[in-house]
């Protein structure tokens, strides 16, 4: 029972922001494909190397539609090669930044 009602609210999540993607796309007038955005966030990858004492994180090949799907949500396209400790840290900051940026859409609603 517990799973069930766990994997519908993951789907009904995952439709959401299928939908809420699909709009954005249309809004900016991106021609695109259900399996065209799936097959674009899918193909967005990290490797994780070390090397050398050093500790690298590499962006594999972004296709265009990636690159268009990470501006409209507002997402800098990393860098191909960063270090892992500047690659964490800008995920802690985006993630940061999406909390207040949620807490002062919530403060204003109030």
């Amino acid at each position: 029972q517990k799973r069930i009602k766990g994997h519908i609210v993951m789907s009904f999540v995952s439709y959401i922001m299928q939908r809420t993607l699909e709009l954005e796309l249309e809004r900016n007038n991106i021609e695109y494909s259900h399996e065209k955005i799936r097959e674009a966030i899918k193909n967005m990858e990290y490797i994780d190397i070390k090397a050398n004492e050093q500790h690298l994180v590499i962006r594999t090949n972004m296709n265009l539609l990636a690159q268009k799907i990470l501006k409209i949500l507002n997402i800098p396209i990393p860098k191909v090669v960063t270090p892992y400790e500047e690659f964490i840290e800008k995920l802690k900051l985006q993630n940061e930044n999406k909390e207040i940026k949620g807490l002062e859409r919530s403060k204003a609603k109030v």
